[in-house]
């Protein structure tokens, strides 16, 4: 994938590239330009939908966000759990930050692997981030449709998002803003649909955003799949501290 992405080739994956933590300090992704990495791209990132993009223009009248709800469900033919997870970390990270643990649990016919690539079936997750935010998590790559919602929590009341629809709505219940994202209604067709528009956001300069906070992602990611393995909270901080040495 680097070979190509040196070559001036745009990769574009439904599964992380790099797949583990570990593998930002190989020397071929250590050594990589930014501008060769920020080619390869990640597809469907919740950042580059446009659900989010209505999330990102409520957020400067919402306010501070003291807790959030992150479901995503899909069926097999869309990525894996890995991926899954992956985006939910990335959009937690970007909203958020670094949280300070992740209580993971994963259920699988087969064991918890140490990487992302591999990692199928469904994970929930508590998360704590500094200041006393929150963040729970659930996760499946064994739905027969694509299905994902957010829910944002602070004093000025609930912002509840899906790829459909995003409402905000005030603690007395007065509907403050709703705006629909989209008219399908069949979540296969939704699943091709937004892997579409990802793909053009990726491929778009003007729609990318900032690029994908690698480091703090995969230290999410790999602290979560650790604590389903430990069956104990984990901290993607250890991790990062792991990576800056290697």
């Amino acid at each position: 994938m680097i070979d190509a992405a040196e070559r001036g080739v745009h990769v574009l994956s439904l599964e992380p590239i790099p797949a583990a933590a570990l593998h930002l300090s190989s020397p071929a992704w250590r050594d990589a330009a930014d501008t060769v990495r920020e080619r390869i791209s990640f597809v469907p990132l919740a950042r580059r939908s446009s659900a989010f993009a209505g999330i990102t223009e409520l957020l400067s009248q919402f306010g501070e966000i003291e807790a959030i709800g992150v479901r995503v469900l899909c069926s097999p033919a869309a990525g894996s759990l890995g991926a899954r997870l992956f985006g939910i970390c990335e959009l937690l990270v970007t909203l958020l930050g670094t949280p300070e643990t992740i209580d993971a649990a994963h259920v699988s016919a087969a064991p918890t692997p140490d990487s992302l690539r591999g990692l199928a079936g469904h994970m929930t997750a508590n998360i704590r981030f500094p200041s006393g935010k929150c963040a729970s998590i659930m996760a499946s790559d064994s739905s027969p449709g694509w299905s994902r919602a957010i829910t944002l929590i602070g004093p000025r009341g609930v912002i509840d998002a899906s790829d459909h629809r995003v409402r905000w709505m005030s603690p007395e219940g007065q509907i403050l803003d709703d705006a629909q994202m989209t008219d399908t209604k069949d979540p296969v067709t939704l699943e091709a649909t937004l892997i579409a528009d990802s793909i053009m956001a990726s491929l778009t300069p003007g729609l990318r955003g900032r690029p994908i906070d690698m480091n703090a992602t995969l230290a999410m990611a790999q602290a979560a799949l650790l604590s389903a393995r430990t069956g104990h909270p984990e901290s993607p901080s250890m991790i990062l501290d792991i990576l800056s040495r290697a």
